[in-house]
């Protein structure tokens, strides 16, 4: 299956295109369906064209992007976890040629910031909150800002659980066997329910 031409001008990334007759640089001057003089004679340029020749000054290993073993290879990523991120909706889904992926070279800095937020604690809910979850327009710093004030708050409550935890680790046992010191761990715990 062939990609569509939007598709492809997007690989492109503004190298020579030729499209017979010009056809698409007038397009691009005039608008679809702008009549424009030729000769005396009255031309309409419409969007669908009889014939399409798309001629291009690249060889085709640069007319696709970049594969996902090369993504992978650049990321230092797996390609299972790409495919992951894809399919839990943090990457947008690529264009495919014949069946396989083709990435654009930014999915590199994509990938790069999904590692960050990964470090940083943040769930895969949280990431695709970052892309997607936010009004169009909102910049990535206030974006970050919100939900970076919110797991900030989340390892405050955690560091406080995890020193709770640390103290009771850290009590001498005393007790002989286990039954002792059931007894004594039910016995506080009673006591703390009879005064609240």
């Amino acid at each position: 299956m062939l990609p569509r031409l939007p598709q492809l001008l997007s690989l492109f990334g503004g190298e020579c295109l030729q499209i017979a007759g010009n056809w698409w640089k007038r397009l691009a001057q005039h608008g679809a369906g702008t009549p424009r003089k030729n000769c005396g004679q009255e031309k309409r340029f419409d969007l669908h064209p009889p014939i399409v020749r798309v001629k291009v000054g690249l060889r085709s290993s640069k007319l696709v992007g970049m594969m996902i073993g090369q993504v992978a290879k650049e990321s230092g990523l797996a390609a299972s976890a790409i495919r992951y991120y894809e399919q839990v909706g943090v990457l947008p889904k690529p264009i495919r040629v014949s069946g396989r992926r083709q990435y654009h070279p930014s999915i590199l800095e994509r990938l790069a910031l999904l590692e960050r937020a990964k470090a940083c604690g943040f769930s895969l809910a949280e990431m695709r909150q970052l892309f997607y979850g936010f009004r169009e327009g909102t910049p990535p710093s206030e974006r970050w800002r919100i939900l970076a004030r919110r797991k900030i708050a989340e390892l405050d409550e955690l560091a406080g659980k995890i020193a709770a935890t640390k103290e009771l680790l850290q009590r001498p046992c005393a007790c002989k066997d286990f039954a002792e010191c059931g007894r004594r761990i039910f016995a506080k715990k009673r006591a703390g329910r009879e005064r609240s």
